[in-house]
């Protein structure tokens, strides 16, 4: 938890990217805005957990993970 909410680099693209994104915007336009910003998140990380999920299943003895395994 603390990683994420800790993290500079996150914290800089919240208010750098979104945030100024939204100045361009006003009333039901910055509303509808923050709504998608919102959904698209949670679908992003609820997209990102389920994969997670899926590549656990199917590697359970973690080759993908595991860096010596990789042929560069």
């Amino acid at each position: 938890m603390f990683v994420s909410l800790l993290n500079p680099h996150a914290i800089i693209d919240t208010v750098g990217v979104i945030g100024i994104s939204s100045l361009s915007y006003t009333g039901i336009e910055k509303m509808t805005f923050t709504s998608a910003t919102i959904l698209i998140s949670w679908i992003w990380f609820f997209s990102l957990a389920i994969v997670g999920k899926k590549v656990g299943d199917i590697d359970t003895d973690g080759r993908f993970i595991n860096v010596k395994y990789l042929q560069l």
